[in-house]
């Protein structure tokens, strides 16, 4: 990766950070709070081979991150980047929420194994 590349997605996840901190409520509180929904948003129903890694509530997180990004050109990795420091700024609470979300979503996925 040159130079300019690395300073152009260090400058998009700056920008990207600033603007969902601005309006945390695009992923503060859990935007879908019903398992089923989350389902299907994931699209783990009715999948012939569904998948056998467990979602976490970090990788919740990170959907719903690509969600606020996805009118826009961003690379992955500044989607992860963003992720992850928006998961460390997260109080205990909001974190709570996608951790049990993502313990309902695992133990639902377990009966489509």
């Amino acid at each position: 990766m040159s130079v300019m590349e690395r300073n152009r997605l260090i400058q998009q996840y700056e920008l990207f950070l600033t603007m969902i901190l601005e309006d945390r409520q695009q992923v503060f509180p859990l935007p879908i709070r019903d398992v089923g929904t989350m389902m299907k948003r994931l699209s783990y129903v009715n999948r012939r081979s569904p998948r056998n890694k467990s979602v976490t509530g970090r990788g919740i997180l990170k959907y719903f991150v690509s969600l606020t990004l996805r009118d826009r050109n961003v690379h992955s990795s500044v989607i992860g980047l963003t992720t992850d420091s928006l998961w460390k700024s997260a109080t205990s609470h909001e974190r709570a929420e996608y951790v049990i979300m993502s313990k309902d979503l695992n133990k639902r996925m377990m009966r489509f194994k």
